[in-house]
């Protein structure tokens, strides 16, 4: 009987690690993700200030240098962006599910607030342009 639990003990605690494991993962990647979106945004913020004047441009992808034309360089920046940000956004989520599933691991209650999403832009300027809070 004592052995039984203990295995199945064992067995409990194995999977909350393996699922505390995956949500350290997921954390590391958003940080890795976020340090590319910013170095990829100052690129391409860098590039819009330099004047196209019809020579190369050299980007750094792949280890190794690459040269492009000044559009075709922000092209691929602009592109870049946009990846990275939808593999931010992506690994967010499924962070977001990580947690739930070890929290109820782990037999705790849900975070309040941790599965909030915000407001679209549209909805936000009618709750901003219809409250007396910001127009008094």
């Amino acid at each position: 009987m004592s052995e039984e639990i203990n295995e199945r003990l064992i067995e409990e605690l194995s999977r909350v690690e393996f699922a505390s494991d995956e949500v350290i993962g997921l954390k590391h990647q958003l940080v890795l993700f976020d340090t590319r979106r910013q170095k990829t945004r100052e690129a391409y913020r860098a590039l819009l200030k330099e004047p196209d004047d019809g020579e190369m441009v050299s980007i750094w992808m792949e280890n190794m240098f690459i040269k492009f034309t000044h559009n075709k360089a922000k092209e691929y920046l602009e592109k870049e962006m946009k990846n990275l940000n939808e593999e931010y956004e992506k690994t967010r989520t499924l962070l977001k599910e990580k947690v739930k599933e070890l929290q109820d691991l782990e037999g705790s209650g849900e975070w309040k607030g941790f599965r909030l999403n915000p407001l679209p832009e549209k909805e936000l300027k009618n709750v901003v342009s219809n409250s007396s809070i910001f127009h008094p």
